[in-house]
């Protein structure tokens, strides 16, 4: 088990050095391109609370199901390290670059990320409870510092906004939680993996299925750094007509 989840986690830090993810890192930030990574991460976490709802509905055991229903109590209603749901904290992120609640709240996809979304809908929502369970903790442990050297996703993008738009942690609600949320959430969810991926046969598909989410996730990051390279430098003006417009791709 350990060398799984070695296996496992290294797919994840591997990730992170990708084509892709190394292109997402490399746009400068300005007020306009922070727009448009907020309203594509608000859909990213609505569709993370689809994802883990198929996961739970695939699964046949009740421990699994009590192990995600609690993850999502805290993503969806109540987390004590912040007083409120995660989405929340997004808006509130939002409001610090210049955007309204219900820039957040009916934000529209990208074509591309649009496609990521549906893909990690059909792997939860069709693929075997546990590889369909394994992509969504894939894309969980994209956060945890203790397995990324440099740091997980919310700690590099909040490290890039502070140092490109002079924010402080304090504006990042939805980063400064994160950074250390998902490490929690990470030690949860692996809990399965020891109860139910328990022979070679169930780890690799465990694996394989790791790999294809982790796909996915470069794929809408890549999308994102693409509007983004095509989003000039604007100032900050919350009344500036289509200020966050994100441009076709």
């Amino acid at each position: 088990m350990k060398d799984f989840k070695q296996q496992f986690d290294r797919l994840v830090a591997e990730s992170m050095e990708t084509p892709e993810m190394l292109r997402f890192f490399s746009v400068p930030m300005n007020w306009a391109r922070a727009q448009i990574l907020a309203k594509q991460m608000s859909l990213f976490v609505k569709n993370r609370r689809t994802c883990w709802g198929y996961a739970a509905a695939g699964s046949p055991y009740l421990d699994v199901k009590s192990i995600i229903a609690e993850h999502e109590h805290e993503e969806l209603v109540y987390d004590p390290r912040c007083g409120s749901g995660h989405f929340e904290l997004y808006i509130k992120q939002g409001e610090k670059l210049g955007l309204k609640p219900e820039d957040i709240i009916d934000a529209q996809p990208l074509p591309a990320t649009r496609t990521a979304f549906y893909a990690w809908i059909h792997m939860a929502k069709d693929w075997p409870w546990l590889m369909s369970y394994a992509t969504c903790v894939a894309v969980e442990k994209m956060n945890d510092n203790r397995i990324i050297p440099g740091g997980g996703m919310s700690l590099r993008q909040g490290n890039r906004m502070i140092e490109d738009l002079e924010l402080t942690w304090k504006d990042l609600k939805s980063e400064d939680v994160h950074r250390t949320a998902d490490e929690d959430h990470s030690d949860m969810t692996w809990e399965v993996f020891g109860r139910y991926a328990t022979d070679s046969r169930s780890q690799e598909e465990v694996l394989q299925a790791a790999v294809a989410s982790l796909d996915v996730y470069r794929s809408f990051f890549n999308a994102v750094a693409e509007a983004c390279e095509l989003m000039t430098e604007r100032p900050k003006n919350l009344d500036q007509k289509d200020a966050g417009k994100e441009p076709s791709i």
